[in-house]
């Protein structure tokens, strides 16, 4: 990620996180005075009242002056850029929009709360510097910092009035500084944010890429996507393969690769501990970047080229030859064979509303499958589950028998066939979840 986008990403997150923070959490109650709660509002007050810990009827006040807070941000940005240094949300020890201006506090104070929504809220504090000048402070905070080669991340702390400087080590950033003949702007205000575990030595096999991350010196900040797909090894270079296309993966910076007794290539991460062989399906947070230039250190040959996959430290995987034994689905296999079912298989499963998460399928008959995908909570396969159709009529999928879904725990079990004895068997441990209606 480069500076300048770093730079982008956190100056809006820092200037308004708590008006952020309240948009998402929200609240609400039916017994509060003013216009009609809506459901959304009310859904919102109930979580937002739980998390802040007061009374539904204050958290529907205080989300309702989410929007009045927002537009005295954008006038006062607008209006007042030569004296306005930011504003936030307070909550403790009370609730209060605290707005910092470095002069005129009694005129801002008169022409754009008094009157109004935030007459009772606001609390207009003195500042040092504008918020225009520490945005200025920060650009130039950021193209110092990439001039003397660091990777530290910068943003605006509204409430310090000052440019944040996130750093692992300041001693070995002020090392950089001072051979360069370099200064950060005075409005600086320096977070240690490390020390960070040392990388292991990193030997992988004969032939084998394996591209690190470059060591934080910063935020650990990471990517949230998600890439679920299978670890495979092609010309020397581990990629994850999904849905016909297969990403470069880029690794932290603490991850090692060994090759097991069977020649089998194992991913390590910082604590040693194997968390993905080749073969196996791996779940990665992160995200796909453009170019590994600047993630990684290591040269990559153009045999290993992209798209690539930025891994986050989010990395799980399961072997699909371990399916079979789960707790959850070796009691409905062995269940099955108690009711006199036949059993063939498993193979890989790629069924539909339940792919790409890892699964394996099992034939019953001539016309009938069992499939059964392994999810990596309880919560993550309701969401899934609450996304299958109650009722498959006019699917665009044709099946060749009527499909029955199940979730059971961490698995969700597709059934296609019409069988009641087995709709029995999975009814007994798990919850039917749409699909076809038995006769």
């Amino acid at each position: 990620m480069g500076k300048e986008e770093v730079m982008r990403r956190i100056v809006p997150l820092t200037m308004l996180l708590a008006t952020v923070a309240l948009v998402v959490s929200g609240c609400a109650t039916g017994a509060s005075a003013g216009p009609p709660v809506s459901d959304g509002l009310l859904r919102d007050a109930e979580a937002y009242a739980e998390d802040q810990g007061i009374p539904l009827d204050e958290a529907i006040r205080q989300l309702r002056l989410q929007d009045p807070v927002g537009e005295l941000n954008a006038v006062l940005q607008e209006r007042e850029g030569d004296v306005f240094g930011g504003l936030w949300i307070q909550h403790e020890p009370d609730y209060r929009v605290i707005v910092l201006v470095t002069g005129d506090e009694e005129r801002i104070r008169r022409r754009y709360v008094a009157g109004g929504p935030l007459a009772g809220e606001a609390e207009i504090r003195e500042a040092e510097v504008t918020l225009e000048e520490l945005m200025a402070a920060q650009a130039m905070t950021m193209r110092t910092l990439e001039a003397v080669g660091s990777r530290a991340d910068s943003g605006i702390k509204v409430e310090e009035n000052c440019v944040s400087v996130f750093v692992a080590d300041p001693e070995a950033l002020q090392a950089k500084l001072d051979a360069a003949g370099a200064a950060l702007p005075e409005q600086v205000c320096i977070e240690a944010t490390g020390p960070y575990a040392e990388a292991p030595p990193l030997d992988p096999p004969p032939g084998i890429v394996f591209p690190r991350q470059h060591p934080p010196e910063g935020l650990r900040a990471e990517m949230a996507a998600l890439l679920i797909g299978e670890l495979i090894e092609a010309n020397g270079c581990l990629r994850v393969e999904s849905a016909g296309e297969s990403h470069l993966v880029i690794w932290p910076y603490d991850y090692t690769v060994t090759a097991a007794d069977d020649g089998r290539l194992q991913v390590h991460d910082g604590t040693g501990e194997v968390i993905a062989q080749v073969g196996d399906v791996v779940r990665l947070g992160g995200g796909q970047v453009p170019t590994a230039e600047d993630a990684t250190a290591i040269e990559i040959p153009e045999r290993c080229g992209g798209p690539y996959w930025l891994a986050s430290s989010e990395v799980s995987s399961v072997t699909l030859e371990e399916l079979p034994n789960h707790e959850t689905i070796a009691p409905l296999l062995r269940a099955l064979e108690a009711q006199g079912v036949t059993l063939e298989g498993p193979e890989r499963s790629e069924a539909a509303f339940l792919a790409p998460e890892p699964g394996i399928a099992y034939r019953l008959g001539e016309r009938s499958w069992l499939h059964l995908h392994l999810f990596p909570s309880e919560e993550v396969a309701q969401v899934r589950a609450d996304s299958i159709p109650q009722e498959m009529t006019n699917t665009i999928i044709e099946w060749v028998t009527p499909p029955h879904f199940y979730r059971c725990g961490r698995v969700i079990a597709l059934y296609v066939g019409s069988d009641e004895d087995v709709g029995q068997v999975l009814e007994e441990p798990c919850d039917a979840i749409g699909g076809a209606q038995w006769e």
